[in-house]
């Protein structure tokens, strides 16, 4: 794959999805084969996979019942690497949360 591009993974059973992911990031040891990311065997990184060459976005939807709206942009924008308040704010703006920013998810 060349830099920038996007792998989307379909299979028919969860677990092959499943299986994949874990051996990328060392949860599940492969018993043949390899993993390369940017030219990186995944089977020579100590314990984690290089940071910012991989994302993973579950099928579940998640959402912590004790945090607010704004709360969540804020979290998961932080994994991102997002610190800029004001992109966040935008973004909420943009999709019409500005009244509910501060309800907690339930």
């Amino acid at each position: 794959m060349k830099p920038g591009q996007l792998l989307t993974l379909i299979c028919t059973h969860t677990a092959q999805k499943t299986a994949l992911i874990q051996s990328i990031i060392h949860e599940l040891i492969p018993t043949e084969g390899s993993i390369q990311i940017g030219g990186v065997d995944m089977s020579t990184v100590a314990s984690q996979y290089p940071k910012g060459l991989i994302g993973y976005c579950p099928q579940e939807i998640i959402l912590f019942q004790d945090l607010t709206v704004m709360q969540h942009f804020e979290y998961f924008a932080g994994i991102k690497g997002v610190r800029d308040i004001l992109e966040i704010e935008t973004l909420i703006f943009r999709l019409n949360l500005n009244r509910d920013r501060d309800l907690v998810v339930s």
